[in-house]
């Protein structure tokens, strides 16, 4: 948890408010360990009364660390994935690219970032996170060769294979700019709109390179390939190395393209298949398209007992000033003075993660096409009813509730 995270957890406990968390970033660290560890140092573990887990490898791990109290943790998976299996497949949303093109994901924010000056800003981020000063040098070296080992890597591949169309999606976080002198070549898009399970469904093959949308790749029924003659030991990363086809070079790279586009795409075996069933299992849990359904359980038969207040330190005074400008100036006008004093770059990845009411209804109708018994909900802005309400009011919070066709929307 980032300590703004942190702060508003304590000011829920000490509100008498329970704190249920559900990853839906990510999993960080390259192990399960590794990721254990880097939850139960982040300050927040102990806040949790119940934490919704990916993957049986990160339950284990988080049971062995111990800084997550155990009876928090149930295995749920993460509802993302639940995308990835029937009904809910058929409800992801079309690409702007027809169907068969080669998607290209790149994962390089660290130095090459959307939403900061650059790799040394990405690097304190790093340092906070636990790493140490040497691994974070080594992976931003190393990161910086890579990345303009896949440029390069791309530029050849264009020419060679002219009439089949590469889509590059970069890292939601990734800067755009340093691609776009490939987009002269008329067989390659750049995109970064939409989520990654979107792209894969309509893709031929999936290039990578330690990016994990090669596990979501060999959900989804396509195969992967990883860029091997890029990866070092800073930058690897097990799970989406050991669902991948690698390939040593770039022209062993176009050698596997050659055959896909001729035969088809690689065939796995059944060891192979095994050995990726374990790795989801390790780190997703089960692909089942019921995740969603557990973590709803999950949350309803919790039973915390007690009281939730926990004595925690005292707000910070940026926290108490930050409290009491939402008290007296109102939501709307807090926002404003924290968007003319913050970083612009806070403020840009904030943006970038907003969604709007037409966005939410338009999910609502793909999901209830897909699975028509189901009782029908819908979106509306939600309206405060009281001065205070108002007051507290965002202006764009959303409302989900179900359809009382008598009455019309909620």
């Amino acid at each position: 948890m980032s300590d703004p995270t942190i702060s508003i957890c304590c000011a829920y406990r000490r509100a008498g408010m329970r704190v249920c968390v559900l990853d839906t970033e990510g999993a960080g660290g390259k192990t399960a360990q590794e990721f254990a560890g880097m939850v139960g140092q982040s300050g927040g573990a102990t806040l949790c009364d119940l934490y919704c887990v990916w993957g049986a490898g990160q339950f284990a791990a988080l049971v062995d660390d111990g800084r997550v109290p155990p009876k928090a943790l149930r295995l749920t998976g993460c509802p993302r994935y639940d995308y990835c299996a029937q009904p809910w497949l058929n409800a992801l949303p079309s690409t702007s690219v027809a169907p068969g093109f080669v998607l290209v994901n790149t994962n390089f924010p660290v130095v090459n970032p959307r939403f900061s000056s650059g790799a040394d800003g990405e690097k304190r981020s790093m340092l906070q996170a636990g790493f140490t000063v040497e691994f974070a040098d080594a992976y931003i070296r190393d990161a910086r060769i890579a990345l303009d080992g896949v440029i390069a890597m791309l530029g050849q591949l264009l020419d060679r294979f002219p009439e089949q169309r590469f889509v590059l999606r970069p890292h939601p976080f990734e800067n755009v700019d340093v691609y776009k002198s490939l987009t002269v070549k008329p067989n390659f898009l750049l995109r970064q709109e939409g989520t990654s399970i979107q792209w894969l469904k309509h893709c031929a093959l999936l290039l990578h390179l330690n990016c994990s949308t090669a596990v979501e790749a060999v959900m989804l029924g396509r195969e992967a390939i990883s860029m091997a003659w890029l990866d070092t030991p800073a930058l690897s990363v097990p799970a989406p190395t050991q669902v991948s086809w690698h390939a040593t070079s770039v022209d062993e790279l176009a050698a596997m393209l050659e055959q896909t586009f001729a035969d088809g795409r690689p065939r796995p075996d059944k060891q192979v298949v095994m050995r990726r069933n374990q790795i989801i299992s390790d780190v997703y849990h089960s692909i089942d398209g019921h995740c969603a359904d557990r973590v709803a359980d999950a949350l309803v038969q919790y039973d915390g007992g007690g009281t939730a207040k926990l004595e925690t330190a005292s707000p910070s005074l940026r926290g108490r000033a930050v409290h009491w400008s939402r008290q007296l100036l109102g939501y709307r006008n807090a926002g404003w003075l924290r968007r003319w004093i913050s970083d612009s770059s806070v403020e840009k990845r904030r943006i970038a993660k907003q969604f709007t009411l037409p966005d939410v209804n338009a999910t609502l109708v793909r999901l209830t096409a897909v699975t028509p018994q189901a009782t029908g909900v819908g979106a509306s802005q939600h309206v405060a009813t009281s001065i205070d309400g108002i007051k507290r009011s965002s202006g764009t919070a959303i409302r989900i509730a179900r359809i009382d066709h008598r009455s019309g929307p909620p």
